[in-house]
């Protein structure tokens, strides 16, 4: 009997069973009076196992705050004890805001002392056993990165690989088959992140997933469109572009990734002694002063995505007609109104933060007062919302910091924070998400909102994590009757870019060129469910909201077209028959407009 495929199952049930223990036995080396904790040895014996196997690397994929630097550096210990003199150089690579918090750990948790090289500036090329580098730096240094080769590089904060598009990832990893890019090699990756899919889409794994599974037979793991096909609900999206943002067989790529190079394992499964962590949104009182801005800039946004909607109309309308010059003109016309829009978007965020800021220092006052040994972490968006913030709360010697603070700056204000009884108030933004500990304080506040939740989390999670002894209050602010925010949340995800070029060989004339014709097949396919009889409704039906729409659109008094669909129903109107494409997009306008045509027209047009 062949043994073989048995042991085969077996071994794979037992590295998924692995990739959730929170406790383990393993022996791994530390410095005199310092030890892992259980979860943390499974981890580095999971890593272990990995590098047994002969796999590429391993994902640390523990959640936020516990300590996946440890289990790393662990690695280390553990790869010296091992294989004495096998391990020479090292390379982590990190957000900037984290390089000298690895550069301590490491100087505490080494068992065998290393020369430690931090990387500063795009000058600062410096040879030693391990070297730590921000993601921004490598692009300066890839030609010593690739001369040096490493045997272990650790991408800490590695959801910052997450786009297999972009310079960082193609430096460091590679660029898969097509290879442009060569990866930094290495014999053995780490990669360590609590948020491996930050916007909860398989998509963002297939950077890690290529590189892990880089000897694999199966396609799923080696060809993109084959993985993107099973786990990104692969179809075709608006535009006839290939859309990849969804997800798809979850349960089965979960398994395949534990089985095989993942482990994560959850706070609430290991730190059962970690209080909990509780939401609020506060609405704040808003005076009728902002109550009226807020309202006006609710409507200015509101009638900006009526315009892009005409605008968008108008390129499927020239799409179906044709009309080349017109695409052209859509498209150009769409970016250039999306540009003002997201100007407008950006500076009203501005505007609201200012707006918050005297309401949130009284919010604050009122509670640093309740509990005179509290200290805030105070979360904000812009600096100079922040500045005022740092101004009217001066009392509680605030400690700021941002893109613009300085390393040694940003060191100085965390150990200011958590070791100074006078030092009440953190001010951070997002340069402050990631890899700092801030446990003196169980009270964070959002005075201004990110709009990307895993960002959230890792904000809450300074606060929240590995000795942290009281609950953790998070509270949202926000303003009453502030409903123009959410209204903007939702203006976001609904701006499209122009589409650009698809390659570098393509001109935009190509490009405007399958553009047009990618969306006309859109709508050549909705035509074939609509008979002659239909199209001849339909056309007639356009026809009578033409007659009535004389003003075309200029007036809101709900006769006629409205005034994303009027230019594209009077061309479409002025047609001596309608045809396919146009059929399709004819419907959509005259069913828009229903409520002013016959219902038995209506019920002809939906008839299946």
């Amino acid at each position: 009997m062949n043994s073989g495929p048995i042991r085969k199952v077996v071994d794979e049930v037992l590295r998924l069973r692995s990739s959730r223990r929170v406790t383990s036995e393993f022996s791994v080396p530390s410095p005199p009076g310092l030890e892992y904790r259980p979860y943390q040895l499974g981890a580095i014996e999971y890593a272990w196992g990995c590098m047994e196997r002969e796999q590429p690397g391993v994902l640390f994929a523990d959640d936020m705050g516990l300590g996946k630097t440890l289990e790393s550096i662990g690695l280390i210990n553990l790869w010296d004890e091992r294989r004495p003199n096998d391990l020479q150089r090292v390379l982590i690579v990190c957000p900037k805001s984290v390089k000298f918090v690895w550069l301590d750990e490491l100087r505490k948790w080494l068992v065998h002392s290393r020369e430690i090289a931090v990387i500063q500036g795009r000058n600062g090329w410096e040879e030693a056993e391990i070297a730590i580098m921000n993601y921004a730096l490598v692009k300066y240094y890839k030609e010593q990165l690739d001369e040096a080769g490493f045997d272990l590089i650790i991408c800490d904060e590695s959801h910052n690989l997450k786009n297999q598009k972009a310079g960082v990832t193609r430096l460091l990893l590679g660029n898969g088959k097509n290879v442009k890019e060569e990866p930094v090699p290495t014999r053995f990756l780490v990669m360590a992140t609590g948020t491996p899919m930050p916007n909860a889409r398989p998509a963002e794994l297939w950077s890690t997933v290529r590189v892990m599974c880089r000897d694999f037979r199966n396609p799923r793991f080696t060809d993109w469109w084959k993985f993107a096909n099973r786990y990104c609900n692969g179809g075709v999206g608006w535009g006839g572009k290939r859309d990849f943002t969804g997800a798809s067989n979850l349960p089965e790529l979960q398994q395949f990734i534990r089985t095989h190079f993942m482990i994560r394992r959850m706070k609430r499964d290991v730190l059962k002694e970690l209080p909990e962590k509780t939401r609020q949104i506060i609405r704040l009182p808003a005076s009728d002063k902002v109550k009226r801005r807020l309202d006006r800039a609710q409507r200015q946004f509101v009638l900006a995505d009526e315009t892009l909607e005409s605008v968008r109309t108008a390129r499927e309308a020239a799409a179906i007609l044709d009309d080349e010059e017109g695409f052209r003109e859509a498209i150009r016309s769409l970016a250039q109104k999306q540009q003002v829009a997201f100007d407008e978007l950006a500076a009203f965020r501005l505007e609201c933060g200012e707006m918050i800021v005297p309401m949130a220092v009284e919010h604050i006052h009122g509670m640093l007062k309740e509990d005179r040994e509290r200290k805030a972490l105070v979360f904000g968006w812009h600096r100079s919302v922040m500045g005022r913030l740092q101004a009217d709360l001066s009392e509680y010697q605030p400690v700021v910091v941002h893109g613009g603070v300085s390393e040694g700056a940003r060191r100085e204000s965390v150990r200011a924070f958590q070791e100074d009884p006078g030092v009440r108030v953190f001010l951070g933004n997002k340069a402050a998400y990631e890899g700092i500990t801030l446990t003196a304080s169980d009270l964070v506040i959002f005075v201004e909102q990110d709009w990307v939740p895993a960002n959230i989390t890792q904000a809450e999670d300074r606060a929240h994590r590995f000795g942290q002894k009281k609950p953790v209050l998070v509270q949202h602010l926000t303003m009453e009757g502030s409903i123009a925010v959410r209204i903007l949340e939702d203006l976001i995800t609904k701006q499209e870019i122009a589409d650009k070029t698809l390659d570098d060989k393509c001109t935009p004339d190509q490009a405007a060129q399958r553009e047009k014709q990618a969306r006309k097949q859109i709508w050549e396919g909705l035509s074939e469910e609509i008979s002659w009889d239909q199209a001849q409704v339909i056309h007639r039906c356009l026809k009578e909201l033409v007659a009535i729409d004389s003003d075309k659109a200029s007036k809101a008094d709900g006769k006629g077209l409205n005034r994303v669909y009027s230019a594209a129903g009077h061309a479409l109107a002025e047609r001596e028959t309608l045809k396919g494409a146009q059929a399709a997009f004819a419907r959509k306008i005259v069913l828009t407009h229903r409520r002013q045509l016959k219902p038995e027209d209506i019920r002809l047009i939906c008839e299946d």
